[in-house]
């Protein structure tokens, strides 16, 4: 079995490289996203284990999606077939 993977969104670069040393000290591999869009493209192509969110996190377009909209997603994806 591999590493467990998180995906870190967060717009603050300084937290997500704090953190994301951090988590790899302790064995985890992650990915980040800086931004909602990001986010939703790591959400279709990185198998996860954990996702840790900013939900104020935004992108510079109004229409686009918070980080509490990702979190809406990543509920609705079957990412293991258990539904």
């Amino acid at each position: 079995m591999g590493k467990p993977r998180i995906l870190l969104a967060d717009n603050s670069r300084d937290y997500r490289s704090s953190t994301r040393g951090y988590l790899e000290l302790e064995g985890y591999q992650v990915a980040e996203a800086a931004s909602v869009e990001e986010a939703k493209q790591k959400l279709d192509g990185f198998p996860l284990d954990l996702v840790l969110v900013d939900l104020r996190l935004t992108n510079d377009s109004p229409n686009d999606i918070s980080g509490l909209e990702v979190v809406e997603k990543i509920c609705k994806v079957d990412c293991y077939g258990l539904n």
